[in-house]
């Protein structure tokens, strides 16, 4: 009989095809990566490119939001200060088709007065 760690001389010498599983064995022994560990570690660098490219994409995403977000806040922001400037015109404006009003009613309004001004520019700025 042979000696327990080492096979029988017999059965490589018959056998055509080589060990597989011998060979796998070795190649882990002797430190080179076998084919699953190799497999795996494309697999590894695949989803980090996807996980890359994904981050990548979302954050293109956050951005045209953002954009998008800054250009409704800026036309919210601009039609506002329209809205406050004809506010603080619109005392002016009553106080001048009163004005017009009680001088029309008194009889005394002629050209080049104060409120033939008014009723001009009155007149100029409506739509």
């Amino acid at each position: 009989m042979t000696d327990e760690n080492t096979p029988p001389a017999e059965e490589h010498e018959n056998d055509p095809q080589p060990h597989e599983g011998d060979q796998a064995k070795e190649m882990i022994e002797e430190g080179a990566p076998s084919e699953p560990e190799v497999q795996v570690e494309e697999v590894d660098e695949i989803d980090r490119e996807l996980a890359i490219f994904q981050d990548l994409q979302r954050l293109q995403a956050d951005f045209v939001n953002y954009r998008a977000r800054v250009e409704r806040d800026r036309g919210a922001e601009r039609q506002l200060a329209v809205a406050d400037t004809i506010r603080a015109f619109l005392p002016a404006l009553d106080d001048l088709t009163r004005a017009e009003a009680a001088r029309r009613s008194a009889g005394r309004i002629s050209d080049g007065s104060y409120c033939s001004e008014a009723a001009r520019c009155r007149r100029e700025a409506r739509p």
